[in-house]
Formats: structure tokens, sequence, C-alpha cells
């Protein structure tokens, strides 16, 4: 299902990126940046999940805690180096991390009337 959420992440964000710079609210290219850096946000979060409770080994289990809790700093740190280095607008960067979550929704509301027929 994750696959699905990054996907739907990346056709909403193109599609608000689109519809705010044709009206002129917000710079589309830190909208999508936004999106990006959700997506990369919770793929890393799931390598990190994947690699503590599905591992045989321990060494990989303790690298996919840490990796887990390291998330969070690497997050902050690279929102914090994209606005301090690059062009970055804060409300479409905003709308970009937002649609991550309303990509998250549509695709759980689809996945829950498509497991609502089936049985």
């Amino acid at each position: 299902m994750l696959e699905a959420i990054q996907k739907a992440n990346l056709l909403l964000a193109a599609a608000v990126a689109a519809a705010g710079w044709l009206v002129g609210l917000f710079d589309p290219w830190s909208t999508l940046l936004g999106a990006l850096v959700m997506g990369g946000n919770v793929w890393l979060m799931e390598r990190g999940v994947r690699l503590a409770f599905r591992s045989s080994s321990g060494f990989f289990r303790s690298f996919g805690a840490a990796l887990v809790i390291a998330k969070f700093g690497l997050l902050l740190g690279a929102v914090a180096l994209l606005f301090r280095f690059l062009p970055v607008e804060a409300a479409g960067f905003a709308v970009g991390v937002t649609s991550f979550l309303a990509a998250t929704v549509v695709v759980s509301v689809r996945f829950g009337q498509t497991r609502g027929r089936e049985g």
C-alpha cells in the first residue's frame, strides 16, 4: 500500500503544484519539494521498520531501530538545509507536505472500499 500512497502523493503534488502555478498562489517547485521530502521521510521510516522487525540478524535489527530513531533528526536537518540554501517558499513546501497526508487518506479510503466489496 505504501507504493500506492507514494504514487498518489506524486500525482496529487504535481496537480496541486500546477494549479498553484496557474493561479499564482505558491511556488510549484517548493510544493514538489515538500512532497518529495515527505515521501522520502516515510520511505526511510518503512525501511528502518522493515530492518528492525523482519531481520533475523541482531545487527540489522539494531541498525533498523537506530534508523527509525535517527530519521527524525535527518528530516529536521534536511528541511533546515533546504530552507537555508535553496529558495524554498514556506507556503508551497507546506502544501507539498500536506499532499502526502491527503494522498494517504485517498489511498486508504480506496483500499477500504475495495476490501469492503471483497468480504
